[in-house]
């Protein structure tokens, strides 16, 4: 493996040092200033209902990523793909065991280690429920796509059999020029696996187009937009197979297809317009990753996003996540994975079924089918037998995500109820709080709650709980909870 990734390396470094530097800005590679994977830490998280593996490393200037993920086939041969975004998203369609390490390179070289993870899939995904779940909406609220502008990579190209980025990767904002960031879509289930496709142009009435399309007119020296109206047409879920760039043996993987003659905010090639066949390399609450390939040719790269466009603002302060989850210095690090103590589900204070949860990797996910009214409807608790003293000072954080805009999303870290020799249960929760604050979740925005020298207000905690309250949630929300931290003021 490591002759292979030392060869992909080299690759990487020819086209990046061309794409970055001229002849007069480049004097030569110096070995010292190679980046090493000391300090380095990845953001692993695994969804083992989609089979998607989500990767991701802060803190890339100046530096570059290089993921490679390998595997044996039935055959026990090897097996291996790249990508080169900052941030990695794979859905595995089958069974097995896959490797992703990460190496991290500049102009002057690629680092010799890499901090690589293994996880394994029980399940080949034949359950399109949990692509659909994620893909649609409701008839009353329909789930609306559009290119993620911000995200880099949203556009690219690449090598046929790739993730289509490793040519050209889009960066913010690249095409704001063109009519590509107000086109909106939309699928609407009509069956187990497929439907009706909706595309809107926008209040532009154009669609971006590559040059070398012959449909809209030919001879274009540039890619080009071109008046169209709205369209609609079907789509369907398919499960097929393809050959991984670097791979010897097809692979399966999961497919949104088209009907013909479908629009879409960029047409690479004509076939995309006539069949349009799109791999799902990932699929969240709100995010989208395709990939349209053009066998032997050329893969497309699309990361789509069903958050609303919000204008930009300068101004306004960057979700920093500046602490380690991972630190000896974390007090709830002993805690990270523990199940609920309890739940209170209770659209209208009428309590139902608890909601569906997981944890993977640090991070707890809840999915919230009903919707709530009030605060306190939708509580979630962790108890612990953490002690904290009334003459300690603390800081505490976390990070919060809600797949649909949410009015107030309450934390609130207490000491716990506890019984006296009678049995009989001595309020706490209520009376000696570090604090109890509700913030608003954007939809798809990472919250980076911090609370920062907080002391208890009566006196010591014999246990601490943590609670979330989720009331107010929309219908079919997906809230995620995170890097959960806390930690003892050094006096």
């Amino acid at each position: 493996m490591k002759k292979i990734f030392l060869n992909m390396a080299f690759a990487f470094m020819a086209m990046l040092m061309l794409g970055a530097c001229s002849a007069e800005e480049f004097s030569g590679a110096d070995k010292s200033q190679i980046p090493t994977m000391e300090g380095v830490n990845v953001d692993w998280q695994v969804d083992e209902e989609t089979n998607t593996v989500t990767a991701s490393v802060s803190d890339l200037k100046g530096k570059y990523p290089l993921w490679y993920i390998s595997w044996n086939n039935a055959k026990g041969d090897k097996q291996s793909i790249y990508s080169t975004l900052p941030t990695l998203s794979k859905q595995f369609v089958s069974a097995g065991t896959y490797t992703i390490s990460l190496r991290l390179g500049n102009r002057n070289g690629f680092s010799s280690d890499e901090v690589s993870k293994t996880v394994t899939f029980t399940k080949s995904q034949v359950d399109w429920s949990a692509v659909t779940s994620k893909l649609c909406g409701t008839a009353e609220k329909p789930k609306v796509w559009r290119i993620d502008r911000k995200a880099a990579g949203h556009l690219g190209c690449g090598p046929s059999g790739s993730a289509g980025t490793a040519w050209w990767s889009a960066a913010a904002n690249d095409k704001k020029d063109f009519g590509v960031y107000d086109d909106r879509i939309i699928f609407t289930m009509g069956g187990e696996t497929g439907g009706r496709y909706s595309y809107n142009p926008g209040e532009d009435g154009k669609m971006y187009v590559n040059k070398g399309t012959t449909i809209w007119g030919t001879g274009a020296a540039e890619d080009f937009d071109t008046d169209v109206q709205k369209n609609e047409t079907s789509f369907s879920l398919e499960s097929d197979f393809y050959t991984p760039e670097g791979a010897n043996e097809e692979v399966q993987a999961n497919y949104i297809v088209l009907g013909a003659q479908s629009y879409f905010p960029y047409i690479s090639d004509d076939s995309q317009y006539n069949n349009g066949k799109y791999r799902i390399e990932s699929i969240t609450a709100t995010k989208l990753e395709l990939v349209f390939d053009v066998p032997g040719a050329i893969a497309w790269h699309f990361i789509l996003t069903s958050t609303e466009d919000k204008p930009d603002n300068p101004d306004a302060p960057e979700a920093i996540v500046d602490w380690d989850y991972n630190s000896e210095n974390n007090l709830w690090k002993p805690f990270m994975g523990i199940e609920p103590a309890s739940f209170f589900y209770a659209p209208g204070w009428a309590q139902i079924d608890n909601p569906k949860f997981t944890y993977k990797d640090g991070l707890y996910t809840v999915e919230l089918p009903a919707a709530t009214s009030d605060q306190w409807q939708s509580q979630m608790a962790f108890e612990t037998d953490l002690t904290a003293s009334l003459s300690d000072t603390y800081n505490f954080y976390c990070v919060l995500n809600s797949s649909e805009d949410h009015p107030g999303v309450t934390v609130k870290l207490t000491e716990t109820d506890e019984k006296n020799e009678a049995g009989e249960t001595i309020k706490k929760h209520d009376d000696n709080f570090f604090f109890a604050d509700r913030v608003k979740l954007t939809a798809g925005e990472d919250y980076v709650f911090k609370k920062e020298g907080v002391v208890l207000p009566k006196n010591d905690a014999h246990a601490l709980s943590l609670v979330f309250d989720f009331g107010g949630n929309a219908a079919n929300t997906e809230v995620s909870v995170g890097k959960i931290y806390l930690e003892k003021v050094k006096k």
